[in-house]
């Protein structure tokens, strides 16, 4: 089958500004962040025949700048292969790769390290899980740090202009095919206790308020600078991931997230409508954040993923925000994915069209990552499914 989505650029831009559009977009993606795990992926496209990047082959409207999926399945002469390398094929997110500071000690910032681990971008230190050595835990730089100046000089992440040249060149192949492009721009909640250790910043919200404010704040430097390269380069989707929810409700409370998290979202969004007359603001939030809708609506929010199923009634938020918002997703990742039958997944995406799309505007997609727990045949009905209630 040859599938062909003409007049992305259009759709996308009809969806989010709640115009009629004739049909409704739906992805295996969402935001700027792959939703299929690498080889649960190879496997699927293996028993598919598919020969290139699944954007290409689906004709996605959304395509994410510098998707390993692209980069190494579809023909880029533009992008020499001493950048390509740079972009890991196990990486989940597209965006410009960010590099560490190169006379930089990170190995001071901790007491002790276990072996045949490795350093990220931003100083994490990243190890195997003794539980299932296919997964990783990780090190936080600023877990034994409570010293102003140390925080203060710690680097974080640099984005190279030769790598910025290159993801710009990107951006206008993906743009040349009049489609939307999308790209990886940060988040605050997740890097600040990335940084911190999620157990140490939370007593510190109580305790030592001065030092999450600090690790905020310089966190908040570094995502503007993503953000404002990413939006001069061409990104139409600033794609945002703070995992705010859980499965009762928020992470952290209502108060705590007023009082550190929503004025630099508010902040860096409005200065981004104000900038940009042209560009989207995307998060991804797990779990139950209905408590913080109306506050995400309120910093300049336009597009939220997933309205996990599991956690709220998606059909009430839909009603309740369907003149502020778009909603991307909605599909199980806990329960219609893994454990569905073909009847399972054709009916919940039927259901999502008749009930969502009728009253408000979607991307229909995974609500995450599907993992090795998702049987490769579920992929396929999802996409015929797709292809039966959408076009």
């Amino acid at each position: 089958m040859v599938f062909i989505h003409n007049n992305s650029r259009k759709i996308i831009s009809n969806i989010i500004t709640k115009q009629k559009t004739g049909r409704i977009p739906w992805t295996l993606d969402f935001g700027a962040c792959k939703g299929i795990q690498w080889n649960l992926m190879e496997k699927f496209k293996k028993s598919a025949e598919i020969k290139e990047s699944l954007p290409k082959y689906f004709d996605y409207d959304i395509w994410m700048a510098l998707d390993p999926d692209r980069i190494y399945n579809d023909s880029s002469e533009y992008l020499p292969e001493s950048f390509k390398v740079k972009i890991s094929k196990s990486s989940l997110l597209g965006c410009i790769p960010l590099s560490r500071c190169e006379d930089f000690n990170y190995v001071k910032c901790y007491n002790s390290l276990p072996s045949e681990g490795f350093f990220d971008a931003f100083g994490l230190y990243y190890y195997p899980w003794k539980g299932n050595e296919e997964y990783y835990s990780f090190l936080s730089p600023f877990e034994n740090i409570n010293e102003i100046k140390k925080i203060k000089k710690y680097p974080l992440p640099i984005l190279k202009e030769e790598d910025y040249s290159f993801f710009k060149k990107d951006i206008e192949f993906v743009k040349s095919r009049d489609k939307i492009c999308s790209s990886y721009s940060g988040s605050f909640y997740e890097l600040s206790y990335y940084l911190r250790g999620r157990e140490k910043i939370y007593y510190d919200y109580y305790d030592n308020p001065t030092v999450v404010s600090l690790i905020i704040e310089k966190v908040s430097f570094f995502v503007e600078e993503l953000v404002m390269k990413n939006a001069d380069a061409g990104v139409d989707i600033l794609c945002f991931y703070d995992d705010l929810g859980s499965q009762n409700g928020l992470q952290i409370s209502p108060k705590i997230f007023r009082k550190f998290y929503k004025p630099y979202y508010k902040n860096l969004w409005q200065k981004i409508k104000s900038n940009y007359k042209d560009k989207y603001i995307f998060l991804h939030a797990c779990g139950n954040i209905s408590e913080i809708i109306p506050d995400l609506i309120e910093c300049g929010l336009d597009i939220l993923h997933p309205v996990q199923p599991e956690t709220m009634n998606i059909y009430e938020i839909v009603q309740e925000y369907k003149n502020n918002l778009v909603f991307w997703g909605t599909m199980s990742n806990q329960k219609t994915f893994p454990k569905g039958r073909k009847t399972d997944i054709f009916k919940e995406v039927e259901d999502r069209v008749l009930n969502i799309e009728n009253n408000a505007h979607m991307i229909l997609s995974p609500s995450n990552t599907l993992g090795k727990d998702v049987p490769i045949e579920n992929i396929n009905y999802f996409v015929e499914a797709c292809i039966q209630f959408c076009e």
